[in-house]
């Protein structure tokens, strides 16, 4: 007999194995000295866990648990007052910098201002060139399909519906299988 798994222990320790299977694990672990050892220790385990007292818990045990686990909605009160902390933060930050830069208050706002519209001059532009991107990148996918699935059409009336499932699987095969290959010819310069 193989050695016993931790399974098979703790089952023979719990009596719930036939007579039968209880036989040739005695005789088993007459025989092997790591086997007895490791009954030893999940015995000693057992007597240990089962010397402890039962103990009573609280009947609001759970609640308390699942208030520590979920926080109070936070409301609209406190949210106000975050964004007016926020916006006295910002005021006291860029009185301080007026005060510590030595610039006049014209030129610094002079300054931000002109910030301001280069930032949203560059986002504005970026957007567009997004949407131009996408329009483009439509156009192309939905004439790609186009000019596939015009030959289809009339293909598809002349061929069963049976072999044109068999064609279709096997054109998707061929694109995964040129996709994957495309993959590795790409992650080979990767590699090295």
């Amino acid at each position: 007999m193989k050695c016993l798994s931790v399974e098979k222990i703790y089952l023979y320790l719990e009596k719930e194995l036939t007579s039968h299977e209880n036989i040739q694990i005695q005789k088993h672990l007459a025989s092997c000295p790591k086997c007895r050892s490791a009954v030893h220790e999940r015995m000693t385990i057992i007597q240990a866990v089962s010397a402890f007292s039962d103990f009573e818990v609280p009947s609001d045990f759970a609640q308390k648990v699942m208030e520590r686990i979920y926080t109070k909605k936070v409301t609209l009160l406190s949210w106000l007052g975050a964004i007016a902390a926020g916006f006295v933060l910002s005021a006291f930050t860029g009185f301080a910098y007026l005060l510590l830069s030595g610039q006049s208050q014209s030129q610094t706002f002079l300054q931000m201002n002109s910030l301001i519209v280069d930032v949203i001059s560059t986002i504005t532009m970026l957007w567009v060139k997004l949407l131009k991107f996408a329009a483009i990148t439509s156009s192309l996918i939905r004439k790609f399909f186009s000019y596939i699935l015009k030959p289809l059409t009339h293909f598809t009336s002349v061929i069963s519906p049976e072999i044109q499932i068999i064609l279709s699987t096997v054109f998707l095969m061929f694109l995964i299988l040129l996709v994957y290959s495309l993959r590795k010819k790409i992650l080979i310069g990767e590699k090295t």
